[in-house]
């Protein structure tokens, strides 16, 4: 249960930010009561900590599979290879690129007042 309420943690919390989100928002995603999501995570900010914690794992085993592909290539291939990689990455888990976008913007993908 624990697992299944992380991963509807991540989808909720990708598409609607941490303040935009509810725990009963995950409850109601996941199926169950929201005393349930509490006993087994607590507040919402150590779900969303736990969620941070999981993604930036995720993303240090990616890198990790970037270094191995790239030995002994050029720099040129290297790029690309890094490239390829972090945007199928990227495009396969939407969510992991909100979550960027909310950190350091404040804003979803979806946000049409999106200002650089």
């Amino acid at each position: 249960m624990k697992g299944k309420i992380l991963a509807s943690a991540r989808k909720v919390f990708g598409e609607y930010g941490y303040h935009g989100t509810t725990t009963r928002m995950i409850a109601k995603d996941v199926g169950i009561d929201i005393s349930t999501l509490y006993y087994h995570w607590g507040e919402k900010r150590d779900l969303y900590e736990s969620v941070i914690m999981d993604l930036n794992e995720e993303i240090r085993q990616k890198l990790l599979e970037i270094e191995d592909k790239v030995k002994g290539k050029s720099l040129t291939t290297r790029l690309e290879i890094a490239i390829d990689v972090m945007c199928d990455y990227l495009f396969s888990n939407p969510e992991v690129s909100n979550f960027i976008l909310f950190l350091y913007f404040g804003k979803t993908r979806g946000d049409s007042s999106l200002n650089f």
